[in-house]
């Protein structure tokens, strides 16, 4: 079982509208994120508890990703709208997603980027750890079931229309969820890149633009005068975003299943690891082969000696210098030296 915090207005129609999800196990109404202890409902309306009326979501992850709730949860507000939902006005209404496990982390942040890509508008829905939840009076439990004519923000529409639609391999894969490798149009997928790896690995370095050609097909993002010695490994190509003037040394190894994005002016040594990809620390979904991505993140003006490893999940802030043979196992701010294992800054650069 795993555990959800969801903040959408009146929590007495958003726990309606998820205690009909299939998968999900129990829920309870509460306020979350204030700054007083043991808030009652007055404190709350008065929005000067700072709590928010927020749902407490127990869902059964073998059933319903976590990637599927928060899709229902996006049917159900307005995520463009400040401190309001229908009628409900003020703080204590505002829109949130609250997590208590760092992995929900990168899930919550794909979501978010596949939602602010259908709109020009600003999603102002709160994604943050959750800092303490008390459940409501027990009168706010099921308060719908018991009131079926109580007041609810949620259009009725939005009760019959549930549907949560299953999630292939892939989609698992782009959306941060653990997932089955061994997928048969994921293997078929890495049977092409391993095509157009085998024929770049096979040319000679000096014929840029045929090399450029196959770059193209490749990759995510292709920018100017990229530069990639053979050989040249990594899962898919097509998660790899390259901008301007990168080179990429000899035997370097790009495990991309989740996104590797690459700025400009990076220069990259020989048999540098780059591993947006991780593995559950559970031991039987380890047996079972499963993996999630964790995006890589390398800023502008980056320069990685030879010999390092990047680990998943890492941001590279602007001008940083990796030592060779670094392992960098954290993320870094603009203009520093790191190296070590684990790296750390060994000095802050101009």
């Amino acid at each position: 079982m795993k555990t959800i915090y969801l903040a959408g207005g009146c929590f007495w129609g958003v726990q309606k509208y998820f205690d009909l999800i299939p998968g999900v196990i129990s829920t309870t109404v509460g306020y979350a994120n204030g700054h007083i202890k043991n808030p009652v409902y007055k404190d709350v309306r008065s929005q000067k508890s700072g709590h928010v009326e927020t749902l407490k979501v127990d869902y059964d992850e073998n059933i319903i990703l976590l990637s599927q709730v928060l899709d229902a949860y996006f049917e159900i507000i307005d995520p463009f709208s400040l401190n309001r939902q229908g009628n409900d006005i003020g703080s204590s209404y505002r829109t949130g997603i609250y997590y208590t496990d760092k992995n929900d982390v990168r899930i919550i942040q794909e979501t978010f980027r596949l939602q602010q890509a259908k709109s020009a508008q600003k999603i102002v829905v709160e994604a943050c750890p959750l800092d303490s939840f008390y459940p409501a009076e027990e009168y706010h439990q099921k308060y719908l079931e018991k009131n079926p004519g109580g007041y609810c923000h949620i259009p009725k529409i939005k009760y019959e229309q549930i549907h949560i639609q299953e999630m292939s391999e892939y989609e698992k894969m782009c959306r941060k969820e653990l997932f089955d490798p061994s997928d048969a149009y994921l293997r078929n997928l890495r049977k092409n890149t391993n095509r157009i790896l085998n024929e770049l690995n096979h040319i000679d370095n000096s014929l840029k633009e045929k090399r450029y050609e196959l770059f193209k097909e490749l990759f995510g993002r292709v920018g100017k005068n990229l530069n990639i010695k053979s050989n040249f490994h990594c899962d898919n190509g097509y998660s790899i975003y390259f901008k301007d003037d990168v080179f990429v040394n000899v035997e370097c190894v790009f495990c991309d299943v989740g996104r590797i994005y690459i700025g400009n002016n990076v220069l990259i040594g020989p048999q540098v690891g780059i591993y947006a990809v991780n593995h559950p620390l559970d031991l039987e979904l380890r047996r079972q082969g499963l993996e999630y991505g964790d995006d890589v993140i390398i800023k502008d003006n980056v320069w990685i000696g030879g010999h390092a490893t990047i680990n998943p999940g890492i941001t590279l802030e602007e001008n940083v210098i990796v030592a060779s043979g670094s392992v960098v196992t954290k993320s870094f701010e603009s203009n520093v030296m790191i190296g070590g294992n684990p790296a750390r800054i060994i000095k802050h650069l101009k």
